[in-house]
């Protein structure tokens, strides 16, 4: 059984596509950002202080 997409269906999965992406594209972002400055911002707990 083949199922059929309509252009309603694509642009709905189009739609989410576009919501989800950015989002995760950002949380990777923010995670990448932190796990770089956490050492040089000290949140790490720094033995030398």
């Amino acid at each position: 059984m083949k199922k059929t997409i309509g252009r309603k269906d694509v642009i709905k999965e189009a739609k989410e596509a576009a919501i989800k992406a950015p989002l995760l594209f950002l949380l990777t972002n923010t995670y990448l950002i932190y796990e770089s400055t956490k050492d040089s911002m000290g949140i790490y707990p720094a033995a030398e202080t």
